[in-house]
This record gives C-alpha cells, structure tokens and sequence, in this order.
C-alpha cells in the first residue's frame, strides 16, 4: 500500500480548526453543519460511518480507519494508496487516522480531505475520551480487572449470543478466596490488598484470550469461560487452583479458593447461570476448603 505523505498532525496547539482560511475548499456554513453531525454520536464505528458518507459524497474514497491505543476500526475497504493523519489531543489521548484511496488523489483531494480531518478530530475525540472513561469505569481500580458493572454487562451479552446461536455455549466460575477475613484481621487491608491482587492475576493468567475475568466484590471473582462444557471448566478451575495453591504471597498466608460452576443451558437468564454456580460453590464451603463443584 502507498503512503501519499508521512503522517501528519491534524491538530493544532488548541485542537480548534480555524474558519479564516483563504483557500479553504470548505464553506463555513458546511463546516459547521458536518461538525454538528459528527458530534451527535459517542461511538468510534458509528463515527467512521457517519464520516465515510460524508466525505464519499464530495471525493471517491475506499475506506477510512483508526488505530488507537485499544483498538483498531476500519469502515469501508484498505485500497492501495493511503494519507495518514496522526491526533494527539493530550499525553494519554491519540490516534491515526488512515484514508484509503482506490487510485492516486488530485491535490485537491488532499486538500479536502485535511480541512474533513479537522472537522473530523473534534468527533473522534469525543468518542475515544467516552471509551477510556466507560473502561474506567467498568474497571476495579485495585487489581484491574472488570467489576461488577463489567461484569453484569458482559454476562448478559454472553447469554443473548448464546440465544441466537444454538451451538454456542459458556461457563460461569464463582470463586471464593478461603480464610481471607483472617489476613485483613491480623496484617491489615493494605496486606490483604496485595493478596487480592496477587489472586487476581493469577486468575487471569489462568484463563484463554476469549475467557474473561472479574471482582464480583471483596475476596469474589467470577469468570465468563467461552466456548465452554463441563470437561473445561473443571480443567480452568483446577488450574485455577493450583496457580492459587503455588502463588509466593497466597502460600505465605496459607490462602486458597473455592470454585463453583456452572454452564448456560437453554432458557437460563443471568440470575439462573449465577444461582447454580453460587450454590455449588456455597456446598463447597459446607463441605470444606480447596474444592470445586460443577453443574
């Protein structure tokens, strides 16, 4: 693929395009009326759809794509010449916006498409800056994983895919940190702190890239597993144990887990996926540490 230019910074000191252009190709009016469009949305594929229309009705354009920190979008298709633009809006919030064209543009061309960019940055700001605040917020700021808001979320997204496809199943694990209470009571929570995130991500390095982990709150995690029957489940939350069991600070402590599960069935809601794996995991408690229980 050819790179028309090197890569340029779309964005001026402020982020503000400027309206006083001599040669701007642009007419006021139409600028301001685009701006409006772009800044009706908060996300990014929305955006780039809304944007592609746009420019597609004033030049030929193949595609248009971003790449960012967390992700990559592409709208339309890549083509063999492309102009990339590179916004950075402050240390933490930047991106690269590539246009891809089917044939060599005109100067012309090039010339609108940066007076579109300009317009363009302001809603693709908006956009990425909702998207890290949301991933904050669905973050627990002590081990990194997903919360309990994440988490609800993803478990009701997990059982409408499962709805629409009859092949597709998934598991849910409910694990319980043993004797936990007793590090807080006698080291202190800065202590127990450093446990949690010790099992934390332990957990984590126990799971697959499709798998999912998350604090359900205090010493509980939960993970969404993909893909999952009952053979699998048991084969994570035995690892699970282990990687627990071996871990330099849990040992220390003498800290190890409890697991329940449980794999979506047909007709299951939310409450009834946790209702089995939370009760699996209460009989395991009743009947002693260091175990697991599958349904």
């Amino acid at each position: 693929m050819e790179q028309l230019t090197s890569i340029h910074d779309s964005t001026s000191v402020d982020g503000v395009f400027h309206f006083t252009a001599t040669d701007q190709l642009l007419r006021e009016g139409e600028m301001l009326e685009l701006m409006k469009k772009l800044l009706t949305t908060l996300d990014t594929q929305e955006l780039l759809r809304q944007y592609l229309n746009e420019v597609r009705e004033r030049i030929p354009l193949a595609g248009v794509e971003v790449h960012w920190q967390q992700g990559n979008v592409l709208v339309g298709t890549q083509a063999a010449h492309s102009r990339k633009f590179h916004c950075q809006w402050d240390s933490n919030l930047e991106a690269v916006v590539a246009y891809q064209f089917d044939s060599l543009p005109a100067p012309s061309e090039l010339k609108l498409v940066q007076e579109l960019q300009d317009l363009f940055s302001l809603g693709l700001r908006n956009c990425l800056t909702h998207g890290q605040l949301k991933r904050l917020a669905n973050k627990d700021h002590l081990t990194g994983l997903g919360n309990r808001a994440s988490f609800d979320e993803a478990l009701l997204r997990q059982i409408s895919h499962a709805k629409r496809r009859a092949e597709k199943r998934f598991g849910l694990l409910v694990i319980d940190m043993d004797r936990f209470k007793a590090i807080n009571d006698r080291f202190g929570h800065q202590e127990g702190d450093r446990v949690l995130v010790a099992a934390a991500e332990s957990i984590a390095g126990c799971l697959r890239d499709t798998d999912f982990a998350f604090r359900f709150g205090g010493d509980e995690f939960c993970c969404l597993i993909e893909d999952a029957d009952q053979q699998i489940l048991l084969t994570i939350a035995q690892r699970i144990h282990r990687a627990l069991a071996t871990q330099p600070l849990l040992a220390k402590h003498q800290v190890s887990c409890s697991i329940g599960t449980s794999q979506y069935q047909d007709g299951d809601e939310h409450f009834n996926l946790f209702e089995r794996a939370d009760g699996n995991l209460y009989r395991v408690k009743q009947a002693g540490y260091r175990q697991m229980r599958t349904a």
